[in-house]
């Protein structure tokens, strides 16, 4: 009886547990023969085929989600769990970082495991991710109230005001000279960078009989308003100022949100502008 070489390729987890194993039986016991270097490379196209397939199924299913989260929130202005009814959930997209409590998930009513259609519009339902998650495969889910009260405290997941003031103060004072829309675009690149979500607004800001009439703010999925330059234009003693929710405030925000792009060669153009400005103030002053 000839002499058998195994081969075997094996696949573990991040957690040394096994996740698949095959094994290749060759006649010849020499593992530099062309029969074990043939074996060995239909092998690993196999597998490498299989990757393909389901990387393209898995991007597939991310892109549809996507796609369908996105006209839902123009549709309905905002989007909400509709199992724990968590308002205000972000769409991530790619290059965001989106925290798992807020994030806006596609959830299948029947599971996909159970014979539900995945591109059926009707067999989905908006929800965060933990509630996502927890359903898992059941068909009849609901959260309980334990669940739905830890999840609605936003502060859990979302960055302080203090961690928020750390990533903008040290760009602030440079920035004093910027109007509303300088700063707003400095803020906005900050907090991409560190992949905070967040809006941006132009519109129109009112407290009592005072009004500015175009203005820039951005404003957190948690309700919390960033506004450093409200009182450049206000001198009502009650005009915000920083980082705030907007149950808190007297003054009224009104507008739209739009779509501000800024590069790090924008924002080093604003910072060095910002510079400029203060230098010119300055010589003024002491003219």
């Amino acid at each position: 009886m000839g002499c058998k070489k195994v081969i075997v390729i094996e696949k573990t987890s991040s957690t040394n547990s096994t996740k698949w194993v095959h094994t290749i039986y060759n006649d010849n016991p020499s593992p530099t023969t062309y029969a074990s270097f043939i074996l060995l490379r239909d092998q690993f196209r196999k597998l490498d085929a299989d990757y393909i397939e389901a990387k393209g199924e898995r991007m597939k299913r991310i892109e549809f989600s996507r796609q369908y989260l996105t006209r839902r929130k123009k549709e309905l202005g905002s989007l909400t769990c509709e199992y724990c009814n968590k308002p205000n959930l972000v769409i991530e997209y790619e290059g965001m970082k989106v925290p798992s409590k807020v994030k806006a998930t596609c959830d299948h009513v029947v599971p996909i495991s159970g014979g539900g259609a995945i591109y059926d519009e009707g067999n989905i339902k908006i929800a965060c991710e933990p509630c996502n998650r927890r359903k898992g495969d059941k068909t009849n889910w609901m959260p309980t109230q334990k669940h739905v009260r830890k999840l609605a405290n936003f502060e859990d997941y979302f960055p302080s005001g203090k961690q928020l003031k750390k990533i903008i103060s040290p760009y602030y004072g440079k920035c004093q000279s910027l109007e509303c829309d300088g700063m707003t675009r400095v803020i906005h690149y900050l907090l991409n960078e560190k992949k905070i979500p967040h809006d941006v607004y132009a519109g129109q800001m009112m407290l009592g009989k005072e009004e500015i009439p175009v203005h820039f703010w951005i404003a957190l999925p948690d309700g919390r308003i960033i506004d450093y330059k409200a009182r450049m234009w206000l001198t009502n003693k009650d005009a915000p100022h920083g980082i705030f929710h907007s149950s808190k405030t007297k003054a009224k925000y009104v507008g739209m949100k739009i779509n501000l792009p800024v590069d790090k060669f924008i924002f080093e153009v604003l910072l060095l502008s910002a510079g400029m400005n203060a230098r010119i103030k300055s010589y003024d002053e002491n003219k």
